[in-house]
């Protein structure tokens, strides 16, 4: 398995998405999402895609992270995984929650 096909498979676990998910997102079949997250390169229209779809391009071209904010704390990953489980509703009232305590 190349570094990029890790690295895809490192950004796909981290949307919290399946490789059949990912795939659909992303505008292939399960089946073309397993050839990249194994041997084969994607074309630029599919890494457009991942752009669009949250994925850092930067870190899987080179390794590199491309954001702005800081490294997660544990309790931060946390709270975003947990959040990240939650059902539409759920996360409306985590919202409105943190929304509240913020003031």
């Amino acid at each position: 398995m190349s570094e990029f096909a890790k690295r895809l498979v490192i950004e796909r676990e981290r949307l919290g998405l399946t490789p059949t998910a990912f795939g659909s997102q992303a505008g292939v079949g399960v089946r073309m999402q397993s050839q990249f997250e194994g041997a084969r390169q994607p074309p630029l229209s599919y890494m457009l895609r991942l752009s669009e779809m949250g994925v850092d391009v930067l870190y899987l071209l080179t390794g590199r992270r491309c954001n702005s904010l800081p490294e997660l704390s544990e309790r931060e990953r946390f709270l975003l995984e947990n959040y990240r489980a939650c059902d539409d509703r759920a996360k409306q009232h985590v919202l409105d929650t943190v929304t509240l305590l913020s003031r």
